[in-house]
């Protein structure tokens, strides 16, 4: 009874614990949700992050040779194919979700010195992509950044074509292009402040005759921010927002209080009259597993009867757990009382 009594405790002992543990981490949870905090600045970085690769071997440059960024020149013999994947990536961010989208054109163009534009071919339109980035967020893998679907450019085959369409129109002079313009449209929260952004970025190729150029990607990112580090504002959730936001908190908690409320219950209702005789003639009282077979059944009504019973007749007192009943036994008669009858 001992060994139960202490398992009884212990058990208690631990969801009370748990429940403490639990609330503990609920309050954190609300307090950071409610709480004041100065918006710390994040910046949207969009990278157009090429790779230039020889296709034809060459004396000084092997089929597959992976060019450096920022070269003066890049010649139409080596047949070089630029694959452009916009990097797109948020620095500063804490907390946050953003859903975002990138649609991109390439387009080939004669401009003057000036960029206004003499003429402009479509040359690829590129299906809008979608993507999330995320921060901080309970159950979301954090995803600070996304890399577009690559383009390819045949850089040889559009100066063909812009020359083709300048001999067509009967126009040569202007700076040949190949343009890849890219959107990005962001819009979320970042660091507690709903974010909308619209984003243009582009990557420029300059088309000469035996050869191309174009500018290092760090040079042309684009940087823009998100948040700015002075905006400071309270949480304008509502306590349905914050439950939603700290659902397994809040879940957890009434899971801990409510098995720890049950397990009371169960733990400390009032013990019967039996069951408190039981404790007055334990040691009148064997604990055991009995057969009563074809005796006669004599009902006592108390424990106390059965037990002064058992002493004039120089007997033990027999507790059946299983059946919830103590016996005495006397040659053909088990006299018996029911522990449940209370």
């Amino acid at each position: 009874m001992q060994s139960k009594g202490f398992r009884q405790n212990l058990i208690i002992a631990v969801l009370a614990a748990g429940l403490v543990i639990a609330s503990l981490w609920t309050y954190i949870g609300i307090r950071s949700d409610t709480a004041v905090t100065p918006g710390k600045e994040a910046t949207l970085n969009i990278t157009p992050d090429y790779k230039i690769t020889s296709r034809k071997d060459v004396r000084i440059w092997p089929a597959g040779t992976v060019f450096e960024q920022g070269m003066a020149a890049y010649f139409y013999a080596a047949e070089p194919e630029v694959n452009d994947a916009t990097r797109i990536q948020i620095s500063g961010l804490d907390q946050g979700n953003m859903n975002g989208t990138i649609k991109s054109q390439v387009i080939i163009q004669a401009v003057d010195d000036k960029s206004q534009v003499y003429w402009s071919y479509l040359l690829q339109d590129i299906p809008e992509q979608k993507f999330t980035l995320t921060k901080g967020i309970s159950g979301k893998a954090d995803q600070n950044s996304f890399v577009s679907q690559g383009i390819l450019i045949d850089a040889a085959a559009v100066y063909d074509l812009t020359t083709q369409i300048g001999t067509e129109i009967n126009f040569q002079a202007g700076i040949l292009q190949l343009v890849v313009n890219s959107v990005v449209n962001m819009s979320g929260t970042a660091n507690g402040m709903p974010v909308e952004k619209s984003v243009n970025q582009s990557l420029p190729l300059t088309l000469q005759q035996v050869s191309f150029s174009l500018p290092k990607s760090t040079d042309i990112a684009t940087i823009v921010p998100l948040t700015q580090m002075d905006n400071s504002k309270p949480s304008n959730k509502t306590f349905t927002d914050i439950i939603r936001s700290n659902l397994l908190q809040f879940s957890v908690t009434i899971w801990f209080g409510a098995l720890l409320f049950l397990v009371i219950i169960l733990t400390y209702q009032p013990k019967s009259n039996t069951a408190i005789e039981q404790r007055r003639f334990r040691e009148w009282i064997t604990e055991g597993s009995v057969e009563v077979d074809n005796r006669l059944n004599i009902n006592i009504l108390t424990l106390e009867g059965l037990v002064d019973l058992a002493i004039d007749l120089d007997k033990r007192v027999i507790h059946d757990r299983g059946k919830g009943k103590y016996y005495v036994f006397s040659e053909d008669i088990a006299y018996i009382c029911d522990s449940k009858s209370d």
